[in-house]
């Protein structure tokens, strides 16, 4: 779906409007409906007075211990009247303004959506009022554009708004506009809008809305007082002890309002999934029933692509640039949801079931209720407005999305966008396709998944022309076919390796709880019993295991490793290159990378005993974040912060100035500074975990894209000899026997 499409014609406005055109027969509500709704809206509303209720009953209750401390507390000695009078003074006074703290505080700065002018976009203006018209619901007075796939609608005042007027605002997520067809967004712009079709329904929603939403608010975000509590937390200073003491009263309090918020929320959540049904048939009674079943799927495609935008963006600015288009990135992502990925959402939707608690209804439940409806809507298509994309509405939907996609980053990455950051998003995308086909290649020309802490050995030899080409060709055949032999038995092996693996750091996990002396279930570590001797025979045939397998797994690395180098020593033969679609562009690439990933390979090899490290830290700090480490554990864990640091120095300091291997926006990105920039101090436990899951991941993800680059050359050699590129492997599955 394209959602940069040629401006619309007079003609083709009128033909789109005049689809939305006759009587919509809206969803009758049935006074029992009204009632639940006003019961749940009453209910949800003395949550706020129980609020208060019991801010003054914590007030009471101190006064009463204050009056009447000689009296109840006399028998414990003299001295205990005081002591009771200023220990519930204190810690009553602090918890009354703990809970008093979200109706004082000035809140955290908002970040406010984009407002989209009427006269930026007059004929979705115009649009948006036709469907309102159709379904009485009141006209939207602002229009607000995001970077969500999402869109809603929400009275514009406060709780009481509906008494004074109607005025709504809408929210449009751009991915949503991008990713709809016209038919599938006008049905959601139904659902929104047929909140608002009832008066009494409108209000009584908006109450319980914005009571259940205050307190969530009160619950989970920060407002002033909290950053002037963390603030005095950062400093070395007598107002650092207040800062600690506020945070723990302030913790006990939003536990409290949590627990308000909760109960707002359980109360509503069968009328909240009533509403959802209501507004369902709004839908259903504009675009029918077909159109919500199909949206509902087309939204599960656009959420897996959305997510994946994301992290393309973090590997795009990773290198130095950002796409100027998130939600043509976000649509260009859905190409890549393969037919077996659509089916398994599809699944996922058949079996899906309403929690009792949910505040939504399965999409199961809504397309049945849909179908149960039955209504084909009024929603007239045509050979014109037929798979139109709802970016039709909008005269400059490639420009706004530019424009919401840098105000998304100013507001993500706190800091100014400059021009050069942005990169158009169809160079990045066509970067990006070279990187799969790669990967592609990588997978093609093994067969399989190799290790990525197993690298392929590399012969030194791969950088030099060949004395004998037809001799390298020769073996280099060879290689392929005793490869192909032993790839069933690699196949079977490596699940088992990484059982194995897995066997290894949880039994390593136990050892150093042991050796802290703390308790564990050895169920939870696949141990029959939590002893030394276990431990150490478990941990003994772990590593005995690992060893077994990976001689069994040498041959096929052998030989594929071979295969390879043999493969990239005939790019240096002119008669070879001749034979490949720009040769000596390939010849120039292979030069470069080869020395690069025979080096990656190296700090490659200091990865796992890092990572035993790492992992022993990591279960230390996990067992001990919500207490006082012992000063047993403590030392332990300070050691291994030590060791961890010390390795940390070792491979930044063999990092050196080699510079990163791929092309960067910064010309001359050094490897170091790219996976490791800076190491923390010695007792920065956030950092050093920070700063090594980075290396890690950034040195694996480097290692894997040179591999790829490296194979999909070497299947251009093996064709340009007269050996045809593998078959795409088939699926593999874990025979791991877990």
């Amino acid at each position: 779906m394209n959602p940069n499409v040629t401006p619309l014609s007079a003609d083709q406005k009128r033909q789109i409007l005049s689809a939305i055109s006759g009587e919509v027969e809206l969803p009758k509500v049935s006074r029992q409906y009204v009632m639940g709704l006003a019961i749940t809206a009453c209910a949800v509303f003395l949550l706020p007075l129980l609020y208060m209720s019991l801010i003054a009953l914590v007030t009471a209750s101190v006064i009463a211990i204050v009056r009447n401390a000689d009296w109840i507390f006399r028998a414990w000695g003299p001295m205990a009247p005081w002591l009771a009078i200023v220990i519930s003074t204190l810690l009553g006074s602090m918890l009354v303004l703990g809970l008093l703290k979200p109706l004082l505080a000035k809140a955290g700065a908002v970040k406010r959506p984009r407002i989209l002018r009427r006269d930026a976009e007059p004929f979705l203006v115009t649009y948006v009022e036709r469907l309102c018209d159709l379904l009485g619901a009141p006209r939207p007075t602002a229009i607000h554009i995001t970077c969500d796939l999402n869109a809603a609608a929400e009275l514009r005042r406060s709780w009481f708004s509906a008494f004074g007027d109607r005025r709504i605002s809408l929210h449009l997520g751009l991915p949503l506009v991008a990713g709809l067809t016209l038919q599938q967004f006008t049905g959601v712009l139904a659902h929104e809008l047929g909140h608002f079709t009832q008066r009494t329904g409108m209000w009584l929603e908006n109450t319980v809305r914005r009571t259940n939403l205050w307190f969530l608010q009160a619950a989970y975000e920060r407002d002033s007082i909290d950053e002037w509590l963390l603030r005095q937390c950062a400093v070395r200073s007598p107002l650092a002890l207040i800062g600690y003491v506020g945070r723990a009263v302030v913790w006990l309090a939003r536990w409290i309002i949590l627990g308000f918020a909760l109960a707002g929320t359980t109360i509503s959540c069968l009328m909240s999934r009533e509403m959802e049904y209501n507004a369902d048939r709004c839908q259903t009674r504009v675009v029918g029933f077909r159109s919500l079943a199909s949206t509902m799927r087309r939204l599960r495609e656009l959420g897996i692509a959305h997510q994946i935008s994301f992290r393309d963006i973090a590997a795009f600015y990773g290198e130095g640039r950002l796409p100027d288009d998130m939600i043509a990135l976000s649509l260009a992502n859905v190409s890549f949801i393969t037919p077996k990925v659509k089916t398994e959402l599809r699944r996922m939707m058949t079996q899906e079931v309403t929690g009792l608690f949910d505040s939504h209804p399965s999409d199961r439940d809504r397309i049945q209720s849909a179908i149960e409806d039955g209504s084909p809507g009024i929603f007239q298509s045509g050979p014109f407005v037929d798979d139109l994309p709802a970016s039709v509405l909008f005269g400059r939907f490639r420009e706004i999305s530019k424009a919401i996609t840098e105000q998304y980053y100013r507001d993500a990455l706190n800091q100014k966008i400059s021009a050069k950051m942005l990169h158009p998003v169809e160079k990045l995308l066509e970067r990006q396709g070279e990187e799969i086909h790669a990967a592609k290649a990588l997978k093609r020309y093994f067969q399989t998944d190799i290790p990525l802490l197993r690298p392929l050995p590399i012969a030194p030899q791969s950088t030099e022309t060949p004395e004998n080409p037809v001799e390298v060709v020769r073996e280099l055949k060879a290689c392929r076919a005793r490869m192909m032999e032993e790839l069933p038995t690699y196949r079977r092996l490596a699940p088992r390796y990484r059982a194995a693996e897995e066997t290894l750091f949880a039994t390593i996990a136990a050892q150093t709880l042991i050796q802290a002396r703390l308790t564990f279930d050895p169920k939870d570590f696949h141990l029959s019993d939590s002893n030394v001797d276990a431990v150490t025979e478990k941990l003994s045939r772990a590593r005995e295991g690992i060893a077994n397998l990976a001689g069994k797994m040498l041959p096929f690395e052998t030989e594929a490793g071979n295969r390879l180098s043999y493969a990239l020593q005939l790019v240096h033969i002119h008669d070879v290159t001749d034979q490949i679609h720009r040769g000596d562009d390939l010849w120039y690439e292979i030069k470069d990378l080869l020395p690069e990933a025979q080096y990656v390979s190296r700090l490659i090899g200091e990865l796992p005993s890092m990572r035993l490290v790492f992992h022993r830290l990591m279960i230390l700090w996990e067992r001990n974040r919500v207490r006082k480490p012992s000063e047993r554990v403590l030392k332990l864990i300070l050691s291994q912060m030590e060791s961890l640091r010390s390795r940390l120095i070792s491979i930044q300091l063999e990092m050196g100035n080699h510079l990163y291997p791929f092309d960067h926006a910064q010309a001359e990105m050094t490897l170091r500074v790219y996976a490791l920039p800076q190491i923390p101090d010695e007792h920065d436990l956030g950092g050093l975990v920070q700063v090594t899951e980075l290396m890690q991941s950034r040195l694996i993800s480097i290692q894997a894209r040179l591999f790829a680059r490296l194979a999909r050359a070497a299947e251009k050699v093996e064709e340009a000899v007269g050996m045809p590129p593998l078959k795409e492997p088939a699926e593999e599955t874990d025979q791991s026997g877990n």
